[in-house]
């Protein structure tokens, strides 16, 4: 069996406890982390709903699972590609969301900028993680995600390995990854790096 697994991080300046979910959850898994989300609930900021393995907004039930964890007059979080407009826009404007975190892995595409759009429109809170692939993500690559969301709390930076994404470039060292933060200077606000992806 494969449980709901929770962890906290700092997503400064909120303290934000992540749900990972996945596609063979049970209602034991799902009881053990509304639990342990209820007893925490004093102390963090949201609940983060993430699936490693995809998009939790595809999951069959994933609506179940925010409503079921999430404590009362808590904040919720929803990590996503941005990939489905119209899902996002469901989760957000029914309540089961009040903040996203998109992901962007290599480069954007036009339905994240799509639902970036959606965001911005309506005022919602959301941040970025544009997680950088060598071969694949270079300067331009990381304008254009940053333009696509100047009004994002938060822009995060990542790379990968890429090896997992069927790159045969070299890992990006030190000196790129700076080249690579610096060019998003401008467009959006306190730009961080934040080391390697590990789900990717």
């Amino acid at each position: 069996e494969r449980y709901v697994a929770m962890d906290s991080l700092l997503f400064s300046p909120l303290q934000v406890s992540v749900v990972y979910v996945s596609e063979w959850e049970d209602e034991r898994s799902i009881t053990e982390a509304a639990e342990m989300a209820e007893h925490y609930r004093d102390a963090v900021d949201a609940v983060a709903f993430d699936c490693p393995e995809g998009d939790i907004l595809a999951l069959p039930g994933s609506y179940k699972v925010m409503k079921a964890v999430k404590p009362v007059h808590s904040k919720a979080m929803v990590v996503t590609p941005g990939t489905d407009r119209a899902a996002l826009d469901d989760i957000m404007g029914g309540g089961f969301a009040d903040m996203a975190l998109i992901r962007i892995i290599g480069r954007i595409t036009d339905a994240q900028k799509d639902t970036l759009a959606l965001l911005e429109d309506y005022d919602y809170w959301y941040a970025v993680t544009a997680v950088m692939v060598p071969g694949v993500t270079d300067a331009d690559a990381m304008r254009e995600i940053a333009a696509a969301c100047p009004g994002c709390k938060r822009f995060l930076i990542r790379s990968a390995d890429p090896k997992k994404h069927g790159s045969s470039a070299q890992p990006f060292g030190d000196k790129e990854i700076r080249e690579l933060t610096k060019a998003v200077g401008g467009l959006v606000k306190n730009p961080m790096y934040m080391g390697e992806f590990r789900f990717a």
